[in-house]
């Protein structure tokens, strides 16, 4: 299996460096941020290195034994003293070497020698040949790794001319011609196996069959069907059940053992993304890397390791595994916190649909992916903000109720250690921002006539007698904040808060349309 894997020199991309990769891969992002660079360059061996541990030092050893003998003196067995003085170093390290970097290695090798005391007084720079230990120890791998990119863009013509010697492609050319070769082929040989292995791995992430059938014209046309009796053509069908078809087949028939796939979700239901994101996990002898939007492919319980790709005038990615699995624990959507533009954190979920409301004045809440996490209330102060730290696209809004205000100075001061935007509002609560009118216009017969403005540091529910009666405005806040107009809010911190979002965004949109893809 391969674990580590870099690229370089590809677009905007300088130097990018993926480590501890399992079997199952996931790559995410927004729009521009480089995902299909990336798997551009690791298709590409002029763009691509393989790296592998320094942990074998036997075999390691064993690899330079015939190089070392070559010579009496120096002493092979001072030789191999030194070399694996070196090889312990570099254990100790955790190092990796990348297959595309033989003269930084030999450099380390040479620099080791030269300051060794078994060694030093060798000067001479080629006095062993390092080249054959390090193609040998990158051997294995090199042939091991067959990478493939099946593209975002597949297509399955649902009819296609007989053409048996047609090439297969990933984007989808030649499935058709290799599905009909397959299915009449004799029944135990390996290639009707394969066909079996397709249609059983179609019908289990989709509950369909599918059919490869010759036309009267010297034709092969693709149906479904739910059932055995009604074939519907694929040209009547969704898009998904081709798409699907064609990355179940290219997995079986391709040689590839490791396979980039873009956008596996592309025009499939929730469902059918599950159940192939079940089969990836099971295929045996094969990895896969994803690059994806879907909430679905980015189950932190259901894959090996999670990267985030971001475009800032070069592409760079930073691993988001360890970081998903405390926001789930916090209960909180993967997803969320990796794809969207802002993420916006609140005291309780009645503040988000005042919050939605501003938005909508200012014109931004549709034209952007805006996620709101409520903190909880008074366990704020115990959340482990740190999950954060490399975002900047988190905003904290929290009130100023007195009554927790140890809880709440201490959550700003972990916004402030992770440079995380957080606003405490000057007002009790959100809801002291409402108009007495907008409260009327809900609460016609219940607000006090009395009352002709809210008290900034009191609770709303307390000042119009709602408190008393076991009642509270929050659960209404949508329709009284639909009373009021952008107006209202004008030179209060909330509006500020909210405005700076916005100015966040723009300015996040300017840097994402300049940015090189």
């Amino acid at each position: 299996m391969i674990k580590y894997l870099k690229c370089y020199n590809h677009k905007a991309i300088k130097n990018i460096f993926m480590t501890d990769l399992g079997k199952l891969n996931i790559l995410c992002g927004k729009n521009n941020s480089g995902k299909t660079s990336i798997f551009e360059a690791l298709v590409n061996e002029k763009n691509y290195g393989l790296g592998k541990p320094v942990d074998d030092l036997d075999w390691m050893i064993g690899l330079v034994k015939d190089e070392f003998s070559r010579y009496s003196d120096p002493n092979p067995n001072n030789v191999k003293d030194w070399f694996l003085f070196f090889l312990n170093e570099e254990k100790s390290k955790q190092s990796i070497w990348y297959s595309d970097e033989n003269e930084i290695i030999i450099q380390k090798i040479e620099a080791s020698r030269s300051i060794h005391q078994y060694m030093k007084r060798w000067t001479q720079s080629n006095l062993f040949n390092y080249s054959p230990f390090i193609e040998r120890f990158f051997l294995k791998i090199k042939e091991y790794y067959k990478p493939i990119l099946i593209p975002p863009k597949r297509r399955l013509n649902s009819q296609v001319r007989i053409d048996l010697a047609e090439k297969v492609s990933p984007n989808g050319d030649g499935i058709l011609n290799k599905l009909f070769f397959l299915k009449n082929q004799d029944l135990e040989s390996d290639e009707y196996k394969t066909y079996l292995n397709i249609y059983n791995t179609f019908n289990h992430v989709t509950r369909l069959k599918f059919n490869v059938v010759p036309g009267i014209n010297n034709e092969i046309i693709l149906k479904f069907s739910t059932d055995n009796k009604e074939w519907i053509s694929a040209d009547s069908s969704g898009l998904g059940l081709s798409d699907v078809l064609v990355i179940i087949s290219f997995i079986f028939i391709t040689e590839s053992n490791f396979i980039f796939i873009e956008e596996p979700e592309n025009h499939l239901h929730a469902e059918y993304q599950k159940n192939l994101l079940l089969f990836l996990k099971k295929i045996k002898g094969k990895q896969f890397f994803l690059s994806t939007h879907s909430a679905i492919f980015l189950d932190v319980y259901s894959v090996d390791k999670i990267f985030y790709c971001k475009n800032e005038n070069e592409i760079m990615i930073s691993d988001q595994t360890s970081k998903s699995e405390i926001i789930n624990s916090l209960g909180y959507s993967v997803s969320e916190n990796l794809v969207s533009d802002v993420i916006i954190l609140t005291e309780g979920p009645t503040d988000i649909p005042v919050i939605k409301k501003i938005l909508e004045w200012l014109d931004t809440f549709d034209m952007y992916n805006i996620k709101f996490w409520p903190l909880g209330g008074d366990i704020m102060a115990e959340l482990d903000l740190t999950v954060f730290s490399e975002r900047k696209n988190v905003f904290a809004l929290i009130d100023n109720d007195p009554g927790s205000s140890v809880q709440r100075t201490r959550f700003e001061k972990k916004c402030r250690e992770i440079n995380l935007p957080c606003c405490r509002l000057s007002k009790y609560s959100i809801e002291n921002y409402f108009t007495i009118d907008s409260l009327k216009q809900v609460f016609p017969d219940q607000v006090p006539s009395s009352i002709t403005t809210l008290t900034p540091d009191e609770n709303v529910d307390t000042q119009i007698g709602f408190k008393e009666k076991g009642r509270s405005i929050k659960g209404f806040n949508y329709k009284i904040i639909s009373n009021m107009t952008i107006e209202d809010l004008e030179e209060t911190d909330l509006l500020e808060f909210i405005i700076s979002i916005k100015k966040f965004l723009l300015k996040q949109k300017e840097i994402n349309v300049d940015a090189p893809i």
